[in-house]
């Protein structure tokens, strides 16, 4: 369960696309680049955002995500297997009221390709992943 959480929180905070802190107007882009640590994998997430409306305090985004990580070992429960690659690509929109500390609404939508191997297996084991989230 707390590991549940755990994901649910970060996704959440990945819908909250950072603004720039000079001003903008409607049609500007910018990109976001963070640090995920999702479950001991370490993961790199790029958000290109386009303010698509602004009406007072209340503002819509439109994101394109692409996620890489490097090889890397992945430890879960004593089981340890190598993270060969992992490409992750989706985006979504997000609706902000500036006066709020959460975004009003999200929707994201992301696919996952991920392949690994474990120490004394050569197999291979492939992931391919959508997920929809919207928050409202």
């Amino acid at each position: 369960m707390t590991q549940f959480i755990d994901s649910l929180k970060q996704s959440m905070s990945q819908m909250a696309a950072p603004l720039p802190e000079e001003p903008v107007g409607v049609g500007a882009t910018w990109d976001t680049t963070i640090n995920i640590d999702q479950g001991g994998m370490k993961l790199t997430q790029v958000a290109k955002n386009k303010l698509v409306s602004l009406a007072g305090s209340s503002l819509s985004l439109a994101v394109s995500l692409s996620q890489t990580a490097p090889k890397q070992k992945l430890s879960k429960n004593g089981i340890t297997v190598d993270l060969d690659s992992y490409s992750g690509s989706g985006g979504g929109e997000t609706t902000l009221d500036l006066m709020q500390p959460v975004p009003t609404k999200a929707t994201v939508k992301l696919v996952s390709d991920m392949h690994m191997t474990s120490g004394g297996n050569p197999m291979g084991m492939g992931l391919d992943l959508t997920v929809t989230m919207t928050a409202e």
